[in-house]
C-alpha cells in the first residue's frame, strides 16, 4: 500500500522519502475490556474527526487489537512509531510499560542495551 500512496506523492512533490522514514503518531489505550478502553480513552482524544470515530485511527482495547492495528500500519509501510497513551497522567507510565512489555516485543527482537555493550570485552 505505501508504494501506492507514498511513492506517487514523492514524485509529485519532487521529494524522496527513505523507507525507514515513514512513521505514525499512534494514540492508544490498552485494556482487556475493549468497551472500558473506549470509554476511558475518549476524553483524552484531543482532535475529534467528524467523519470517523477516534477508534478508527487510535489503537484502543486488548493487546491483540493494538498489535493488529500496528501491523496494519507496518503493512502500509510505516517503520517508525510515536505512541501517546490516551489516559490521565498518573496512568501514563503503566500504559507505556504495557506497550513496552506486551506490544513492542511482538515487533522487535531484543537487542543488547548500551550498558550491556559497554560491558563486553
Amino acid at each position: 500500500r505505501h508504494q501506492r500512496v507514498v511513492r506517487p506523492r514523492e514524485l509529485q512533490h519532487q521529494r524522496a522519502i527513505e523507507d525507514d522514514h515513514i512513521g505514525v503518531l499512534l494514540s492508544y489505550y490498552i485494556s482487556p475490556d475493549g468497551q472500558q478502553a473506549v470509554s476511558k480513552a475518549a476524553s483524552f482524544v484531543t482532535r475529534q474527526r467528524p467523519d470517523v470515530p477516534f477508534t478508527a485511527f487510535s489503537a484502543v482495547g486488548p493487546t491483540a487489537h493494538i498489535a493488529e492495528m500496528i501491523q496494519q500500519y507496518v503493512d502500509a509501510g510505516a517503520a517508525q512509531f510515536v505512541v501517546r497513551p490516551l489516559c490521565p497522567g498518573e496512568e501514563s507510565m503503566a500504559q507505556l510499560e504495557m506497550m513496552g512489555q506486551e506490544i513492542v516485543p511482538l515487533f522487535h527482537t531484543p537487542t543488547m542495551s548500551t550498558t550491556d555493550k559497554a560491558r563486553r570485552p
